[in-house]
């Protein structure tokens, strides 16, 4: 269980994993150790893939607690694209954590049911390659 992240310079992007079971607590200090990390540059785009997590425990009490934190202290001045698991209730709340977020981040977060679709939106690929692209 947990979040890790990677940057791709090439790319611009950040990259962002989470396994197992994750919570507030958690992702809090994700988005915390992401922004005082040196190399983090806030204009990259930021790609997140939470397709392993197995257990997601927020409500929507802690989806607001995120975006009050993340208007505090996240200093992205690009886009987040979300990739869940194919569980509905982990669907369910991403998508209620994007219909909040739309308010309070300036639609700046988007959940996405794969990969593909999700870097199109991010400008991470191509597009005069889509058709190679697998949805």
């Amino acid at each position: 269980m947990g979040i890790e992240y990677t940057f791709d310079k090439e790319r611009g992007a950040t990259l962002v994993r989470g396994w197992g079971y994750l919570n507030l607590e958690q992702l809090l200090e994700a988005l915390m150790k992401l922004n005082q990390d040196p190399d983090f540059d806030p204009n990259y785009q930021t790609l997140c893939d939470y397709t392993e997590v197995t257990e997601l425990d927020l409500d929507p009490e802690a989806l607001l607690a995120i975006i009050r934190e993340t208007q505090k202290v996240d200093q992205r001045a690009g886009r987040t694209a979300m990739i869940m698991s194919d569980d509905r209730a982990h669907q369910s709340i991403a998508k209620l954590y994007e219909m909040l977020a739309a308010e309070g981040l300036n639609e700046k977060h988007r959940v996405f049911n794969n990969t593909a679709e999700a870097e199109v939106w991010l400008g991470l690929c191509d597009v005069r390659n889509i058709a190679n692209l697998k949805f």
